[in-house]
């Protein structure tokens, strides 16, 4: 194992770089956002993937990367290489020790801290979404999302009429994705205040949540927590959508999807994946914002 570093995982210790696996690439523009699709071919050795009839109990596989490949381990968070990239830079976060299935608020405020101090992004799926592993976990790359920056937001209202504050006086405002304008995809933001409070704020959401499974994405001092409707869109492509794709790159293993993939079918996949922004959303969130015990978890 790599010795302890504070603020940095060693990223010449990451091989494989995606643009070296990279066979093709085209930009998309749908809603006004600049999309990509990527061919990774490698990506199709994955075990256990969605659609492949995985059997419904798994042998351990994280706890076997996380105790065999560590690069770095701080006593929260382990730091292993992602073996299938689909970023140039990229490595896998675990909680260093446990099972769990969910993020807890401490290591996700320490992955919180990574992603900030590197400039780059986070993104966590779970099993149900596109993750092929149900151990928690996240991965950390060094590129920034340009469709996450752009994507239409509106202010979840507070009891004063201005944007809610929620989790305390050092938490994050409370914003969603604009239902009438950008992807009819319900995001939820969790913009500012202090990184433990947006960890803790985020847990809660998870932990009050109606849907099964779901992404979490973050750059900078801001996190988008996305709830997933369906794991594969056929329609759009025979892949599971994943935190990558909210993202804004479309990652494909085989060429006939990658080919066949257009602006019609980024449509269809990020529709037919998450649950639709509405005003009735809007109101849930409004409904929660407004009394103080539910997303501080007292």
């Amino acid at each position: 194992m790599a010795e302890r570093i504070d603020r940095t995982v060693p990223w010449s210790f990451a091989p494989p770089r995606a643009e070296a696996l990279l066979a093709r690439r085209k930009e998309l523009r749908r809603w006004g956002l600049p999309f990509e699709a990527v061919l990774i071919p490698r990506r199709a050795a994955r075990a256990h993937v969605p659609g492949t009839g995985r059997p419904a109990f798994l042998p351990d596989h994280g706890s076997r990367i996380r105790r065999d490949e560590a690069l770095h381990d701080d006593d929260l968070v382990a730091a292993t290489p992602n073996r299938f990239p689909f970023f140039a830079r990229q490595v896998l976060l675990w909680p260093s020790t446990g099972f769990a299935r969910e993020p807890d608020p401490a290591w996700l405020a320490r992955c919180l801290d990574l992603c900030a101090a590197w400039g780059g992004s986070l993104l966590m799926n779970s099993i149900g979404a596109s993750a092929s592993i149900p151990l928690a976990h996240a991965h950390l790359a060094d590129e920034r999302s340009a469709v996450l920056d752009a994507w239409p937001l509106v202010d979840v209202p507070g009891a004063d009429g201005g944007p809610a504050r929620v989790g305390g006086d050092d938490g994050p405002v409370l914003r969603a994705g604009d239902p009438d304008a950008g992807p009819p995809v319900l995001l939820v933001v969790l913009d500012g205040g202090a990184t433990e409070a947006r960890a803790r704020v985020a847990c809660r959401l998870l932990q009050l949540r109606s849907f099964p499974s779901h992404h979490l994405l973050a750059q900078g001092d801001r996190l988008w927590l996305v709830p997933r409707s369906r794991e594969i869109v056929a329609e759009a492509a025979p892949w599971a959508i994943g935190g990558a794709e909210l993202w804004g790159r479309f990652v494909f293993p085989d060429e006939e999807s990658y080919d066949a993939f257009d602006e019609r079918r980024l449509g269809l996949a990020l529709a037919g994946a998450c649950r639709p922004a509405s005003v009735a959303e809007l109101a849930a969130l409004e409904a929660l914002a407004a009394d103080p015990r539910q997303l501080s978890g007292g």
